[in-house]
């Protein structure tokens, strides 16, 4: 597994969304309210420090160790580790969690009641043809030993797709429930029953102890658009969709599907408003789109939908945000980048970009149909510099630009400077949780699982077995060719069957290295029993640099 940098691997997990600007109501015919200024008290409140910040977590990196690490502030208003990762999952009551050590190319447990950190998979062992991806996509209700995943074959796929399945935190088993389609969306419902997984061509539901059922989109109508970027309500009932006209015509809105009633509602298409920046000289170019991002704030009552739009040579780029009420009823647009919901929902944070100084930008925060809109603080106009994180019940916010931190209170949002607490200068702000694990350093570290012999095996010339004994597999579909299963592990008169793709069979011996006739390579054989064939038992070469013959399965 290539192994990732602390950056991106946090930033796909962070808080953070995008940055945005001006919140104003197009539809109201009143005086829009002028934005209420504050500026930084030159004394702090009289309650600062580490311990208001009880729950955040954060992560740091250690560039001479090259580690990362998991903080969160104790009630005490000190820091402890508790995980050795830069991100974590954590199990709805937060008594696990769950994350992807790429350095170590396994999955762990941190079970911290149990008080025990274990590793649950890992490559090369457990069914090696396939680990997990960037992240857990989320914890099954219900089943509190299963983790929904995104898994990635070894061989043969580009990065940020795979295939949906679970992972067992107690057995650390793996299942595929499809292995047709390679998605880059695992997206479990709020009640933690139904999954969505998707790519741009393809979508499905899968329901705990139920069936997996695609998703078309003519079937709610709306065979015209390119769906992207699902997002389900708070209440688990519908799923948001990015929609864009597959025609070109840069139209684009938010799809609202329900899959029970198999209904949908569009609300309000937009076409983006185009300025002179794509015009150079006499020369305009053809503008473009990105699919746009619906992102439900918490109650459920609002979305936001942001877009971009680039000329076509990528230069250019143009954002525009919405945020429209989730029945279509009011919509207010945001002349920015949106950077995200207070937890309950009754606020927008967003940048307002300084006309004269883009670097810099105002932080604002309004409600969601526009009103009390009030300039925090002048930041950095960068998500990744600025920061911003807010307490769980939404009357705390913790920014942080550069070195400099500050609390404030919502609705006040006067500041006071915390810079100098518990936080250190390059960590990364991720989440304030409202539960407390125990230290990593208080839990029992279980080591990886002992490689087997077929782990130690050596083939220089045939390429990396992804089969061992006890696994179960089939023949791959490649070509429409059969396999010829073989009385003995090497080629000769010694064809006892002839198994079509799909094939099932069970490993029962092996591996066999042995070099081919007249070539330079080798052909690794594993003995294998076939219950469809009656139980016929034989040996079958697992494939060559250009192909494999047989694979993993499920």
């Amino acid at each position: 597994m290539k192994k990732q940098t602390v950056l991106p691997f946090l930033v796909a997990v962070l808080v953070l969304s995008l940055a945005c600007q001006t919140l104003t109501n197009p539809g109201s015919q009143a005086s829009p309210t002028p934005p209420i200024l504050f500026s930084t008290p030159e004394t702090p409140a009289p309650q600062t420090g580490s311990a208001q910040l009880a729950g955040l977590t954060y992560a740091t990196y250690d560039a001479g160790t090259d580690s990362n690490q998991l903080w969160q502030i104790g009630s005490d208003g000190k820091a402890v580790v508790i995980a050795e990762n830069s991100y974590a999952d954590f199990s709805p009551d937060g008594a696990q969690a769950a994350y992807i050590n790429f350095d170590s190319q396994c999955s762990w447990l941190l079970d911290y009641e149990k008080k025990e950190a274990k590793p649950l998979d890992c490559t090369g062992s457990n069914n090696p043809d396939f680990f997990e991806l960037d992240e857990v996509a989320g914890w099954a209700t219900g089943q509190s030993d299963t983790l929904f995943m995104l898994f990635k074959k070894s061989f043969g796929m580009g990065g940020g797709t795979g295939y949906f399945g679970t992972l067992s935190t107690s057995t650390g088993e793996k299942k595929i429930f499809d292995n047709q389609h390679a998605v880059s969306t695992v997206l479990p419902s709020p009640d933690g029953r139904t999954v969505l997984f998707s790519n741009l061509d393809f979508a499905a539901l899968y329901t705990i102890g139920g069936e997996t059922q695609p998703i078309d989109p003519g079937q709610y109508k709306l065979a015209e658009f390119k769906l992207a970027y699902p997002a389900w309500s708070p209440d688990g009932k519908t799923i948001a969709w990015g929609m864009m006209n597959k025609d070109g015509d840069l139209k684009y809105a938010i799809g609202i599907i329900d899959p029970q009633t198999k209904t949908a509602k569009i609300l309000h298409p937009h076409s983006p408003s185009l300025s002179p920046a794509y015009a150079d000289g006499p020369i305009a170019f053809t503008p473009q789109m990105a699919s746009p991002k619906p992102i439900w704030s918490p109650d459920g009552q609002w979305l936001v939908l942001e877009a971009e739009i680039y000329s076509e040579n990528q230069n250019n780029s143009q954002k525009e945000s919405w945020v429209i009420r989730a029945d279509g009823s009011t919509e207010n647009k945001l002349d920015g980048k949106f950077l995200n919901w207070s937890p309950d929902g009754q606020w927008v944070l967003y940048f307002k970009p300084l006309p004269n100084t883009p670097a810099k930008a105002d932080l604002m925060a309004a409600r969601p149909d526009g009103t009390n809109p009030a300039r925090i603080t002048e930041v950095t106009n960068d998500e990744f510099l600025t920061q911003a994180v807010w307490s769980p019940d939404s009357k705390h916010l913790l920014l942080r630009d550069g070195e400099t931190v500050s609390l404030t209170e919502a609705g006040s949002w006067q500041l006071n400077s915390i810079s100098g607490t518990e936080i250190p200068p390059d960590a990364r702000l991720v989440k304030w949780l409202s539960n407390f694990p125990i230290p990593y350093a208080q839990l029992t570290i279980l080591p990886p699982p002992t490689p087997s012999a077929a782990s130690d095996f050596s083939c220089p010339t045939a390429p990396p077995i992804r089969l061992s004994v006890g696994a179960t597999g089939r023949v791959t579909y490649t070509d429409g060719q059969t396999i010829r299963l073989r009385s003995a592990p090497e080629a000769g008169d010694n064809v006892i069957d002839q198994l079509p793709e799909g094939t099932e069979f069970e490993v029962i011996d092996g591996p066999v290295c042995t070099p081919r006739l007249d070539r330079t390579d080798a052909f690794v054989y594993w003995k294998v029993k076939v219950p469809t064939r009656n139980g016929i038992s034989g040996w079958l070469a697992e494939g060559t640099f250009n192909a494999y013959f047989i694979e993993p399965w499920p």
